[in-house]
């Protein structure tokens, strides 16, 4: 996938491409539970129509190279949905409880430290929610006072899936170059 330049034919732009992976990263991870987390250029592939292995009329994502798969706990997909509802809702105490329901603990065992990173994950969706691209100003200080308020309130534990699943969302977003304009029109959740 280092080359962007559309493909020849019908549906094989790379915008199709784009929503193609996110649809299949979506169901991957709510619907089976069970994630491809190297998603880089070396490891997707699109495989042509008419080509061996594809007979059909569009081109095909190819993800190769499992050595870096994951499963989710049990509970994931519920603790998400209840993140999801509460970051709509703007309600970092919700997000918080859900934060610990996917698994995060704090020292102290209170969701105090939690509400705080929750408020900071706020205000950055709330900047960002109109916007059709990912706002580097945005996200980098994001990224800056979040590290802080861990340092300040030490979580005792991030669970490896959720770090894996960062990562996935950085690398597809590097993919994208950032534009979350690709991923419109995604496979319900």
């Amino acid at each position: 996938v280092s080359q962007i330049k559309p493909l020849p034919g019908p549906g094989q732009e790379m915008d199709e491409f784009a929503r193609r992976g996110a649809n299949m990263y979506l169901e991957m991870i709510f619907r089976d539970s069970f994630y491809h987390a190297d998603p880089h250029p070396g490891n997707l592939m699109v495989r042509p129509p008419g080509s061996p292995g594809n007979p059909g009329p569009a081109a095909q994502v190819v993800f190769v190279d499992f050595g870096l798969s994951k499963r989710l706990p049990p509970g994931f997909r519920q603790a998400t949905l209840g993140f999801a509802s509460a970051l709509l809702q703007g309600e970092p105490a919700g997000m918080a409880r859900a934060l610990q329901e996917l698994g995060f603990e704090t020292r102290d065992g209170s969701l105090a430290p939690l509400e705080l990173i929750s408020a900071v994950l706020l205000e950055a969706a709330r900047q960002m929610r109109r916007q059709t691209f990912l706002d580097r100003e945005v996200t980098q200080r994001a990224g800056r006072e979040i590290p802080r308020l861990v340092r300040e309130n030490p979580s005792v534990r991030i669970p490896s899936h959720v770090v894996l699943l960062g990562r996935v969302v950085a690398l597809l977003a590097g993919l994208g170059h950032g534009d979350v304009q690709r991923l419109r029109g995604r496979a319900p959740l």
